[in-house]
């Protein structure tokens, strides 16, 4: 576990782990359109097979990512360093919390209820507006939780 402690990659004070994990939630917006892109080639059950896969992943990366933090001394550790005002920092790691759980809860939601409408034969179907509204959501809250990620990042290693 001492690599997740060595200095990063992207030139700041920030930990391996706080730059990978940061690599791979801003990355996580273009993962998913992969992913629609196998729906648009008829692949279903591919597509299928991806999002779940891409969903563990990022379940595995938060685990990870919290493990990380508790290894460094917690994230009060890393926000004492932030020159940011105490206000911003709420502001900042609140909204990117619940952004990023309620969106992850959705995801998971989704592509259950989604699994199930494949296997009784309503996705692709009857079905696929309401799933393609659905992943729409779930696209921006990732998109979001990219984005406050990016400024959680920022806040802590960049000002």
């Amino acid at each position: 576990m001492d690599y997740m402690q060595a200095a990063g990659f992207f030139g700041t004070e920030a930990p391996f782990f706080m730059d990978m994990v940061t690599l791979i939630v801003a990355g996580l917006p273009l993962l998913i359109l992969l992913g629609v892109k196998l729906l648009h080639k008829e692949h279903y059950a591919l597509h299928i097979f991806y999002q779940a896969f891409l969903f563990l992943v990022t379940v595995i990366v938060v685990i990870w990512f919290e493990i990380g933090v508790k290894n460094v001394g917690g994230f009060t550790h890393l926000i004492d360093g932030s020159m940011a005002t105490m206000a911003i920092k709420r502001i900042i790691l609140i909204s990117h919390i619940a952004i990023s759980v309620v969106a992850t809860i959705y995801w998971g939601k989704v592509i259950v209820q989604a699994y199930i409408n494949y296997r009784n034969g309503s996705l692709p179907g009857g079905f696929t507006l309401k799933h393609a509204r659905q992943m729409h959501l779930v696209l921006l809250g990732i998109a979001l939780t990219a984005l406050s990620g990016i400024a959680v990042y920022i806040m802590l290693f960049v000002i």
